[in-house]
């Protein structure tokens, strides 16, 4: 078992750094797969992700990270949303 210490080190990045955004995106991926969390908080820690890339200028790990979202949202949306394509109410 690894000390906290040391994981804090595995982790350490400048923040706005491109290993920080890289660490930003694969915690983010992680987040969604984590099935013992709450869907919406998942969703909403992830959203936050995403936003702090965009503003930080690394689109591109915003992007991937999007796509993740869109990939687990059948898992995350919530009860009774209709996804895009599958009926609804038109106006």
């Amino acid at each position: 078992m690894e000390s906290s210490q040391e994981a804090t080190l595995k982790i350490c990045a400048t923040y706005g750094s491109k290993e920080w955004a890289n660490y930003l995106l694969r915690e983010g991926i992680k987040v969604l797969q984590d099935w013992d969390r709450e869907p919406g908080s998942r969703v909403l820690e992830v959203l936050s992700k995403i936003e702090l890339l965009e503003s930080e200028g690394y689109w591109w790990q915003a992007k991937v990270l999007r796509n993740w979202l869109h990939f687990y949202w059948h898992h995350l949306r919530p009860e009774g949303s209709t996804p895009e394509g599958e009926g609804g109410a038109s106006k």
